[in-house]
Parts: C-alpha cells; sequence; structure tokens
C-alpha cells in the first residue's frame, strides 16, 4: 500500500513539473461555454531532468516513464564530512552538452537544509555561463 501511494505521489509532482515547462506556444481552445486562449505545453523533449543521485533517482524514473524523450543529467553531491560546517562537495556531474539552452526539471526529494539542490543550481548556472547565481 505505501509503495503504491509514493508512486501515485511521484505521478503526480512529475506531471505537473511537466506541464509547467515554459515555451508553450498560444492556442485557442473551443469549448461549449465559448473560446478559451490558453497555451499549449512545451514539448517534454526539450527538456533535461537532472537527478541528485540516489534520492532523486526515483522521480527521474517516474519522469521518464511518464515522458520516455527527456534528457537526462546526474549529479552526485554529498556532504563533506571532513568539514567542520559540512558543507554539500560535488563528486560527480554528467549533463547533456545542450543543458544551457533547455529548460531542467532538478529532482531530489530529499531537502533538509538545501545545499545540494543550491549546489545543483550552481553546476547548472555555469553550464548556462553564468559566473554567479543571483538570489
Amino acid at each position: 500500500m505505501r509503495l503504491g501511494m509514493l508512486r501515485l505521489r511521484c505521478s503526480i509532482i512529475a506531471e505537473e513539473a511537466l506541464a509547467a515547462l515554459p515555451g508553450g506556444a498560444g492556442v485557442t481552445v473551443t469549448t461549449p461555454c465559448g473560446a478559451y486562449n490558453g497555451l499549449r505545453t512545451a514539448a517534454p523533449s526539450t527538456a533535461v531532468v537532472v537527478s541528485i543521485m540516489r534520492s532523486g533517482d526515483a522521480l527521474l524514473e517516474t519522469v521518464r516513464a511518464i515522458e520516455p524523450a527527456v534528457g537526462v543529467g546526474k549529479i552526485l553531491i554529498q556532504r563533506d564530512e571532513e568539514d567542520a560546517e559540512k558543507r554539500p562537495k560535488l563528486f560527480y556531474c554528467k549533463l547533456p552538452g545542450d543543458v544551457a539552452a533547455r529548460p531542467v526539471l532538478l529532482v531530489d526529494p530529499m531537502l533538509a537544509s538545501g545545499g545540494s539542490a543550491t549546489m545543483a543550481l550552481r553546476v547548472r548556472a555555469r553550464a548556462a555561463g553564468m559566473e554567479r547565481m543571483h538570489p
């Protein structure tokens, strides 16, 4: 029962994230109540799903089950136990070559201090040629 609920929650999160991708074109839909001006969602194949390895892989696989055409990136970030402040340390990064030009879904369900997510965003910013991230 619990595994089924986890899969359902992951599916809802993945579907909402894919639906919110930027770059959709305007479209008019005719309904029984009249015309509605909305946005067609961007093609999910334009996105890259970047998993913070281990915990993010469950969400990555859910996104790929919904939309197999998405690009995939992996980042391994762990807390540096030798550092007095336990700051995150980047151990591995494999991103598609065109990640700078594509929308990125960063998947990591384990959020404590936010250090890993912040480092992952900095890695993405560097890949896009941005020297520093603005808050």
